[in-house]
């Protein structure tokens, strides 16, 4: 597997810029698997909205907020890093 970097650099832009995700590029900008991601989609972790014109599979977009707030807890959680610095 390569360096996805430039890739999480690139979607969390996207997400910062307002723009919803599909659940594959939040699996990566998250460091998750798809299963995962649709998993916290289902329980409401993530706020999402239905893809118009997706017949057969239903095809969601992930709200920016809720990824990029996930986003920074994982930083928090992976990186030591406390809100309190105290």
């Amino acid at each position: 597997m390569g360096d996805n970097r430039d890739e999480v650099a690139d979607l969390e832009a996207r997400a910062r810029a307002g723009e919803w995700l599909k659940t594959g590029p939040v699996a990566v900008l998250l460091g998750l698997g798809r299963t995962k991601v649709h998993m916290l989609v289902k329980q409401g972790v993530i706020g999402h909205r239905k893809i118009p014109g997706a017949p057969q599979k239903p095809q969601r977009e992930c709200n920016p907020k809720d990824v990029l707030r996930l986003l920074e807890e994982r930083r928090r959680e992976f990186h030591g890093e406390s809100e309190d610095p105290s």
